[in-house]
């Protein structure tokens, strides 16, 4: 059983290389090969819809915001007041004045 899940074609081609039966005529891969490649990938696509399933439609972010303000759990992690400001720093060296 490969340690990919096989979403990459290259990932199946390695695969089914490390199977193959080279000779004279050229490159084979027996069909069970592909068959078990094509289950392991469909495999792993049933997985990640369950898994997609579980956690359940996408949040915009101002959706995700809400549900945290709603959570007094999770408000406890954020401070009541924002964070200082501190020193402003210039982005560049100071300019020589042109005039005296």
């Amino acid at each position: 059983m490969p340690e990919t899940d096989l979403h990459n074609l290259n990932d199946v081609l390695a695969e089914l290389e490390g199977t193959a039966v080279e000779t004279s005529q050229g490159t084979f891969v027996k069909m069970e090969d592909v068959k078990r490649l094509l289950k392991v990938k469909n495999d792993a696509a049933e997985k990640d819809k369950k898994a997609a399933a579980e956690v359940g439609p996408l949040k915009t972010v101002e959706q995700a915001r809400a549900a945290i303000k709603k959570d007094p759990e999770l408000m406890k992690a954020f401070s009541g007041r924002p964070m200082d400001a501190g020193r402003a720093i210039a982005a560049q060296e100071p300019q020589p004045v042109s005039r005296p």
